[in-house]
């Protein structure tokens, strides 16, 4: 559990409910359940004060640990799950540059 709370560290997404954690599509093969880490987000999700958190573990195309914690509004009562889909906003710019200097590392892109 050590080494999937350290991997899960990285992979952690603080966002709004909107883009779904477990979906997978044209994905039919029987893949093993990924397991909850619900219980290790919502100390985070506390004390950071966010209204909901949701993270995973994936290694390739496999998620091997998905979570979420907290609730769908600010001051709002009905919890968040992994089914939900998740608003990723201005990540996008984010998540672009980091795919962009990975490929540069690679030296496939300069």
């Amino acid at each position: 559990m050590k080494t999937l709370r350290s991997r899960l560290t990285i992979v952690l997404l603080i966002l709004p409910p909107c883009v779904s954690a477990t979906a997978s599509p044209g994905n039919d093969r029987a893949l093993p359940k990924p397991e909850d880490v619900s219980e290790l987000l919502e100390p985070v999700r506390l004390k950071h004060g966010l209204p909901a958190l949701g993270g995973a573990v994936v290694d390739g195309d496999r998620v091997i640990a998905v979570g979420a914690a907290g609730f769908r509004k600010a001051k709002g009562s009905q919890r968040v799950t992994t089914a939900d889909l998740w608003h990723l906003g201005s990540c996008g710019k984010a998540m672009t540059t980091t795919l962009i200097a990975r490929l540069v590392e690679k030296r496939k892109l300069s």
